[in-house]
């Protein structure tokens, strides 16, 4: 049995689809979306490998580092925004202008 509503019904394109809210925060505007096309992050790559990387590990064991250009985003981020360790992370996972910032996509 269908329940009668007053709402409208949701259209063929939801808001809330990744796809749409990406185009609809590039129209209003997006900075990270700006900056990250000024700004080409790959350059630090080798400075910070250089610096963080570390060449002399004696055994593959335990968990691999992640990406430096990555975390130095997220530092970029975390300075940005003024943002704490817990409260970089919450945001990065609850705003996808951080996400498409950062290159991190969810899987559906």
């Amino acid at each position: 049995m269908q329940k009668t509503t007053i709402y409208r019904k949701p259209m063929g394109e939801n808001l809330f689809e990744e796809e749409f809210t990406i185009e609809a925060l590039s129209q209003m505007g997006n900075p990270l979306e700006q900056l990250a096309a000024l700004v080409d992050f790959e350059m630090f790559r080798p400075a910070l490998e250089e610096m963080l990387v570390k060449k002399d590990c004696k055994t593959p064991a335990g968990r691999p580092q992640i990406d430096v250009v990555l975390m130095f985003k997220v530092i970029f981020l975390q300075r940005y925004y003024g943002l704490g360790d817990h409260q970089i992370q919450y945001q990065i996972i609850d705003r996808t202008s951080f996400r498409q910032f950062l290159d991190i996509h969810t899987v559906a």
